[in-house]
């Protein structure tokens, strides 16, 4: 026999399915396409070739590209540490005092 509380456990979970389901196609698909394609380089003609890891040899060593990888880490880092310590704690006391 269910309680009220796991019949409400449940309800939540289906409403919350599609949007889970969306978020993360969203946001998995294109990553993994990312990926994918830095392992590639693009011709003047638009066709791609397998380079395997120079792209990554190049942003790691070469003195130009490696000095903006690192700024453009630092700038990602801060963006998650304040979404982390600031945007999610604010949502989900909102999200507690409206389901009061």
């Amino acid at each position: 026999m269910r309680t009220h509380g796991s019949k409400k456990a449940l309800t939540a979970a289906i409403f919350l399915a599609p949007a889970v389901t969306i978020y993360s196609v969203i946001m998995i698909i294109p990553l993994f396409e990312t990926i994918r394609l830095s392992f590639f380089q693009a011709n003047p003609d638009g066709s791609k070739f397998f380079v395997s890891v120079s792209n990554y040899v190049t942003l790691f060593f070469d003195a130009f590209w490696s000095e903006q990888f690192v700024k453009a880490l630092a700038n990602n880092f801060y963006f998650f540490l304040v979404h982390m310590l600031v945007q999610n704690p604010i949502g989900i006391l909102l999200a507690a005092l409206l389901s009061m």
